[in-house]
């Protein structure tokens, strides 16, 4: 096996230490807090974008998505898209039709919200990115 030469890691591992030993503060949490808003905000307007509406109730459902404020805890920072209509759930992931009591068919789902977050990668992606430059450039000036 070849040798490349020795490798100093002290100033990564004091780069890491200083990192950790920062989490915790406000600046840095209302930096990630700020990034992850946004793309709940652009989340769920994509989702209203996704979401059909019927001439029955005019945009009910559409108008029913909403995002929770971020939360930060042991590490993970989460943000949750919700839709409190009740028939939400059916036309999100399917349901079958019932007359009779008898199963007389099935209404595929629209996932509106699912397929919205599988597409919001790359998104959620750049934000992370945006929010450590943002975090480095506060906690050390930048690099």
């Amino acid at each position: 096996m070849a040798k490349f030469g020795e490798f100093d890691d002290k100033q990564i591992q004091e780069f890491f230490k200083k990192f950790k030993a920062n989490s915790q503060r406000k600046d840095v949490q209302d930096i990630l807090k700020k990034h992850m808003t946004k793309v709940g905000n652009i989340v769920v307007a994509e989702t209203k974008g996704n979401t059909p509406v019927r001439k029955i109730n005019g945009g009910t459902l559409r108008n029913g998505w909403k995002k929770s404020t971020v939360q930060i805890s042991s590490g993970s920072v989460e943000i949750e898209i919700y839709n409190n209509v009740e028939y939400s759930g059916f036309v999100e992931y399917g349901h079958r039709v019932v007359r009779g009591g008898r199963t007389v068919g099935y209404v595929k789902g629209q996932k509106m919200l699912s397929n919205t977050i599988n597409d919001a990668g790359s998104l959620i992606d750049k934000a992370a990115e945006d929010a450590m430059n943002e975090i480095v450039n506060n906690l050390f000036g930048g690099l």
